[in-house]
């Protein structure tokens, strides 16, 4: 299959922020698991609670060069629950899902298709994230990201 994607260096804002964020950019509690992975275009993709139902959060583009202290934050507390499982004798058995941190976000909810076992195609959901804020240890709000620029051919529609 032949790559017709831009080479990144050519992406100015507006003509990536136009390619993620084809919905409404809204506020959303979302509460992260410490999985994390990232795809071929190295945007960062998080495991989330949305109101107890699992969702994809990713952080792409130029905002998953920004996501550095968040994946710090999510290993530090896997690695903080293991050692305390291991000082109560349980080993280092931890479920992730018990693990949370909740997170404000600013993004927009879009669809993702994947083909079944049986050859249907489902479709579930994923958050594109623009913006979020985080809480430090010493009580600091930090924002992190950009507000998606918004092309004026956009608006008008």
């Amino acid at each position: 299959m032949p790559q017709r994607r831009k080479p990144s260096m050519h992406h100015i804002p507006a003509y990536e922020d136009a390619g993620l964020f084809k919905n409404t950019v809204s506020p959303i509690d979302v509460e992260l698991v410490p999985q994390m992975q990232r795809n071929a275009r190295q945007d960062l993709v998080v495991r989330g609670f949305l109101q107890d139902r699992s969702i994809d959060v990713v952080f792409a583009g130029r905002r998953a060069k920004q996501v550095a202290p968040l994946e710090t934050h999510l290993s530090a507390m896997v690695a903080h629950a293991r050692r305390w499982a291991q000082g109560q004798g349980l080993g280092q058995s931890v479920d992730v899902d018990s693990l949370r941190l909740p997170l404000r976000i600013e993004g927009a909810f879009r669809p993702k298709f994947s083909r079944d076992v049986s050859g249907w195609e489902t479709r579930a959901y994923q958050i594109m994230v623009s913006r979020w804020t985080m809480i430090d240890a010493v009580g600091n709000i930090t924002v992190f990201g950009t507000q998606p620029v918004i092309s004026a051919a956009k608006t008008l529609r």
